[in-house]
Formats: structure tokens, sequence, C-alpha cells
């Protein structure tokens, strides 16, 4: 009937009957499953996250610097490969048609027809090349700006190249005047438009190297701010992913450890709460799971406590009445070992009325009738002591059935205490205090079953020494019964004055020895009396210990507050 509050919630519940106190609502519900979000990564796989994000920063800094030099490089390219070489042959050019320009005047004034042939051939020559250098500058180099002043520039000298054999053809024929016109008029006129066209290509080309250089500049620049850019950019998000992920970690760290530092104090009303599905909140899961369950295993052991402490109480209460029972046994012995020593004093004093044979039949009748009240009253004390001895065993009997149970209750105590260090050692070093706890309700339970033990010897001694009391009871009252029999065989001998003094004597004697076995038994039942008080003693003391380590498992399970 008790039994029943210890049984595990589980079966409890599998024999529909209700949970012991302190189960109901302290195992968490199954958490319902949720998608994965970030939170939800392994630690490890957010620490690796932000490296990954610091490597991509590297590496995008590392592209765009790498593209920048590239377009920087080209940049640079162009400038050389274009703009330094048209500027070049613009420069090449004016000085051509310098020295191209300087032999043609040469030859106009030179008076050796040797020598004038010689310049004019040099001005033709040099006319070339300023035609040369400015179809490759056209055609290879020439920007749009620069075609019109170019195209103008190849007209011109090619006009110029026709008039100058004109003027030789004039100062030849001795038409110096014609000659000096045409020369101060259009070769001057074609000078300055070559001079012109030549200045201002070499005026565009400068303007486009300066844009060159204005490009190259810009696409510096445009590097280095996409090179500072990244890098910040990349900085800031792995700074605030190192600040999210630490900071988590952090908080929830604190959360756990809040609860651990509660367990350790005895407050097991604590709950982490965390449902992420990362380390910390496996970890934080299984705080949870560890509380529920040693909420369940104090509430259990609190109903075993006071199941133990009940017991305790109809044990001492059943040690109490055996106690009085048995002193009523003791007392009732010492009467009957009375009676029968009186009986044994009768006896002889019939032996010695026989041996005498000097008392008249009144006395002998007298006598005999005083021996059978005595054996009469020996039978009914008999009788009586059976009963109370009956009730002894009955008693011991009773308390056989208490031992059994709170040794049930220490086994299954025990059951439990033993479950308990097995959950504390699955908590690893959140569970130690929990475990020197479990450990001393084992010891506990130890002592408890160890001392019912010694009761349940006790108690199965006395039920022996009872049974012998019971047989030797039975068999005073058989002898008592004898020797009412013979006292009314020797009170119908002295009525009927037929016996003889030969059998009265025979009676006598074995009144005598009757009487003599009755004094012995009912001593062997005065000495089973007062063992049974010292049992009886024995069990209380032994009660009291079990009282008192209740009240001690009571008093620890208490320490916790669920």
């Amino acid at each position: 009937m008790m039994t029943a509050t210890l049984m595990h919630p589980a079966r409890a519940r599998r024999s529909g009957r209700p949970p012991a106190e302190g189960t109901p609502g302290d195992r968490p519900a199954a958490r319902p499953r949720r998608r994965r979000t970030l939170k939800d990564l392994k630690v490890t796989t957010k620490i690796l996250a932000m490296l990954a994000i610091a490597t991509a920063v590297t590496a995008g800094v590392t592209v765009v610097g790498t593209v920048g030099v590239s377009h920087l490089d080209a940049t640079v390219e162009k400038l050389y490969t274009h703009d330094v070489a048209a500027t070049a042959l613009a420069a090449d050019l004016k000085s051509e048609f310098a020295l191209a320009n300087y032999d043609a005047i040469s030859a106009t004034l030179a008076p050796d027809p040797e020598a004038k042939a010689r310049m004019r051939q040099s001005a033709d020559a040099g006319l070339g090349d300023v035609l040369t250098r400015a179809q490759e500058l056209l055609h290879h180099h020439a920007s749009p700006e620069q075609r019109v002043p170019l195209h103008r520039l190849l007209a011109d000298v090619a006009a110029y190249r026709q008039l100058l054999p004109r003027i030789d053809a004039l100062v030849d024929a001795g038409r110096q005047e014609q000659a000096t016109a045409l020369g101060e008029g259009e070769l001057e006129d074609l000078q300055r438009s070559i001079t012109g066209s030549i200045d201002q290509v070499i005026e565009l080309q400068l303007q486009g190297s300066l844009a060159s250089k204005e490009r190259a500049e810009a696409v510096s620049a445009t590097v280095r701010w996409a090179v500072v850019a990244v890098a910040l950019v990349g900085t800031v998000a792995a700074v605030a992913v190192g600040v999210w992920v630490a900071r988590r970690v952090s908080r929830r760290l604190n959360v756990v450890r809040s609860v651990a530092e509660a367990l350790a104090s005895g407050d097991l009303t604590g709950a982490t709460a965390i449902a992420d599905r990362d380390e910390i909140g496996q970890m934080a899961v299984a705080v949870d799971t560890a509380l529920a369950n040693l909420r369940v295993l104090v509430g259990e052991v609190a109903g075993a406590a006071r199941v133990v402490a009940a017991a305790a109480d109809e044990l001492a209460a059943s040690g109490k009445q055996m106690s009085a029972g048995l002193e009523q046994t003791s007392a009732q012995s010492a009467a009957a070992a009375a009676a029968a020593a009186q009986v044994s004093q009768n006896v002889r004093g019939v032996a010695v009325g026989a041996e005498e044979m000097g008392s008249s039949i009144q006395e002998i009748a007298h006598n005999a009738g005083e021996a059978a009240r005595v054996a009469e009253h020996a039978t009914d004390v008999a009788a009586r002591t059976g009963e109370r001895v009956a009730k002894l065993g009955t008693s011991s009997r009773e308390i056989g059935e208490v031992v059994r149970l709170i040794t049930a209750v220490a086994e299954q105590t025990n059951l439990l205490a033993l479950n308990a260090s097995i959950e504390a050692a699955r908590a690893g070093e959140a569970g130690k205090g929990f475990a020197v706890v479990a450990g001393e309700v084992k010891d506990l339970a130890q002592q408890t079953a160890r001392a019912m033990e010694g009761i349940a010897r006790r108690v199965e001694a006395i039920q022996a020494d009872t049974d012998g009391t019971v047989a030797a009871i039975e068999e005073i009252s058989s002898i008592v019964n004898q020797i009412n029999a013979y006292q009314m065989t020797i009170a119908a001998a002295v009525e009927q004055q037929t016996g003889t003094t030969g059998a009265m004597a025979r009676g006598v004697a074995e009144a005598a020895t009757g009487a003599g076995e009755i004094a012995s038994n009912v001593s062997t039942m005065a000495q089973a009396a007062d063992a049974n008080s010292r049992i009886a003693a024995q069990m209380d003391g032994a009660v009291g210990e079990l009282a008192r380590m209740s009240a001690d498992l009571r008093a620890r399970v208490h320490q916790f507050r669920v």
C-alpha cells in the first residue's frame, strides 16, 4: 500500500496510478523543431566564418589592387607608346621643317651652282622627311583634333615643295624681283602656315599628354580609394560578425553559468531557456534536462523519506505495544511461578500427610480440594499466559512485516540514490554537488537496511522464543490438567474411602513430580519473557535510529528548491 508512493513516474503512469509528488510538470516539454538560422551554426563554423570574411577582405583588396594596377599600367603604357612617341614626332616635324626651310633659303641665295644644287637636294630631302613623319603621325598617333592641322600641314608642305623649283627657275632666269616677291609672299605664307600647323599639332599633343596624365592620376586615385573601401568594408564586416559572435557566446555562457551556480546552491527551479542548436545550445538543453530529472528525483526521494518516517512511526507504536505486552507477560509469568510453587508446596504437604497417615480423612479431603483449586487456578493462569504469548507471537509477526516493508523502502531508496549518482555523473562538473548528496542518501539507505536486518533477526528470535513459550504453556496446561484429574481422583478416593495408602502415596508422588515440572516450565517461561523484553528494548532503539535517519534524509532533501 505504501510502496506505490515510491513508484517511478513512468511506471506510475503505465499502471494508472498518480505519480509521486514533485513529478507533474517537472519534465520539459519536447521542443518543436524549427528552421535553422545563423545563430544555430556551430561555434567553430562561426569562428571560421569570421576567418573567411577576413580572407575574403584580403582577397578583395588583392584583386582590386591588381586590377587597378593593371589599368594603371595600361594607362602608362598608352602614355608612353602613344603620347611620348607622338610628341617626339611632332617635335621632329618642327626641327625637320626648320632645317629644310633653312636649306631651301640657303639654296636660293647660294652663288655657286654646285652648292645651290646640294642645298636644294638637302631641302627637298628634309621636306620629304617632314611629309613622311606627318603621315606617320596622322595614321598612327594623331587624335581626331590633330587630323585637321596634319592634313593642312601635308597640303602646305606639298605646295611649299612645289614652289621651290619655281623660285629657283626665276632666279636662274635672272628675274630676281619676281623670285623675291614669290619668296616673300606665297613662300612665307606657306612657312607660317606650316609652322602654325606644327605648333597646333604640338599643342594638341601636349594637351593629350596632360589628359593622359590626369587619367593616370585618376586611375591611381580610384585604385587607392577602392582598396581602402574594400579593406574598410571588409574590416567593418569582420568586426561586426566577431562582436556579434562574441556577445552571443558570452551572453549564453553567462546564462548557463548562472543556472549552474543556482544548481550548486541547491536551487533546482532554474532553466536556461536556450533553444539554439550549436554546442552551447546543446549544452543548455542538457542542463535543462538534468535539472528536470533532478527535480523528479528529489520529489521521489522526499516521498520515500515520508514513507520511511511513517513506517518508523508505525513500527515505534508497534514496539511500544509489544513492550507493554511483554511486561504483562513477565508479570503473569511471575504469578504462574508463585502458583507453581504453591502447588509444589501443597503436594509436598499431601505427601507428608500420606506418609504420616496420621491425618484424618477430612484433612486429606481438605488438602485434596485445595490442591484441585490450585490446579484449576494454575490452569486458568496457564490459559491466560498462552493467550498473552499468542498475542506476543502475532505482534512479532506484525513487526516482521513492518521490518520487511522498511527494508523494501531502504532498497528502493538505495536504488533512487544510485540513479541520482548516475544522473549526476552524466551532468559532469555541474552534478558533483548532487552526487555527494546522492551518496549520503545511499549510505543512509544502507544503514537503514542493516538496522532492519538486525531487527528482523531479533524479531525472529522473539518468534522462536514465543513459540517455545507457547509449547511450554501448553505442556503446563496439560500437567495442570493432569494434576486436576489426580486431585479429583484423590477426592473421589477420599469420599469413597476405597483408596489405599499405597495408591495415595503413588498419586502424591506423581503430583509432586508434576508440580516440579510446572515450576520448571513456568521459570523457563519467565526467562523467555525477560529475553523478549530485552529484545523489545533493542528494537525500540533501532526504531529510534531509523526515525533519526529518516528525519536526516528529509532535512537533506529539503535543502533543494524544486
